[in-house]
């Protein structure tokens, strides 16, 4: 059963406007920043910033938002990255109502995929939030930084990691797919991470338990995790707890243990994957 619990304050809109799409971004980061990615979306954000949630749809018209403070995060945080992602059963409402520390809240933030319409909203405490569509999704920057706001949007390109076809021979790469409410999956978070990554995790699931071709899972299609290379894609079947290393058909799929996903479960992992989030309620 979800508990919302009521933190936060109501803000004054404007009339919503859509900004115009945004130019080209370099498909680098700068240094101090990152890439976040979400369906078909990457955009750059500040390297330290840290990760929430993003308003989601909770049915009965209601949205509900999971933000580090809700959470009990570090109120100190310099800024954050949310998903549409229920992080914990103890969350707020959104559009925030009167009485809460967010419509004072100067702490930017980048929400990837939220159901925010497109417009501009300014709160009292000078932060502005802007949302746009591109490239399939939303995004919405909250600051009072115009400056900052601007570069964030501005980065906005289609998702370059987890391409159809594999990895390029230069990197190796972790796609971490969503299941969605229609049965599908979306692509939750990508990142481009060091070769040693794809090694402990084969290294790992090899001396784990092999499941024979008889007893294998037959669940519902659910949360799935690609560590992709030029080479090989070894799949991570979370719904299951499988690991299938990717270079020996079916005769190469093992137990998923807590050693073979240390290596990729990473913070953006535990704020995306409802699997590593646990059960709620």
């Amino acid at each position: 059963m979800l508990l919302l619990v009521v933190t936060t304050a109501a803000c004054r809109a404007e009339e919503p406007r859509r900004p115009a799409e945004p130019g080209a971004a370099p498909t680098a980061p700068a240094d101090g920043w990152r890439t976040e990615t979400w369906a078909g979306l990457s955009v750059d954000v500040p390297a330290d910033w840290t990760y929430g949630g993003a308003p989601m749809r909770l049915g009965g018209g209601e949205r509900g938002v999971c933000p580090p403070a809700v959470m009990g995060a570090d109120d100190g945080a310099t800024g954050w990255v949310g998903r549409p992602v229920l992080l914990s059963d103890v969350c707020a409402f959104y559009p925030w109502i009167p009485g809460s520390r967010e419509l004072t809240s100067t702490t930017p933030f980048v929400w990837l995929g939220a159901a925010v319409r497109p417009g501009v909203v300014r709160y009292e405490g000078g932060l502005v939030q802007e949302t746009i569509a591109t490239h399939g999704t939303t995004l919405t920057v909250g600051s009072a930084d115009a400056g900052l706001r601007r570069r964030i949007l501005a980065s906005a390109r289609p998702a370059e990691l987890c391409r159809p076809g594999g990895a390029p021979s230069a990197w190796t790469e972790v796609c971490g797919y969503r299941r969605t409410d229609g049965g599908g999956l979306v692509l939750g978070f990508a990142e481009k991470v060091d070769p040693a990554v794809m090694a402990e995790t084969v290294t790992a699931a090899r001396a784990a338990a092999e499941v024979p071709a008889g007893r294998r899972c037959r669940a519902e299609p659910g949360e799935v995790v690609e560590l992709r290379d030029a080479r090989r894609t070894v799949r991570v079947d979370l719904a299951c707890a499988t690991v299938d290393v990717g270079d020996a058909g079916d005769a190469d799929v093992h137990r998923l243990t807590v050693r073979a996903r240390g290596a990729w479960a990473t913070p953006v992992a535990h704020a995306t994957l409802s699997t590593l989030i646990g059960l709620q309620g």
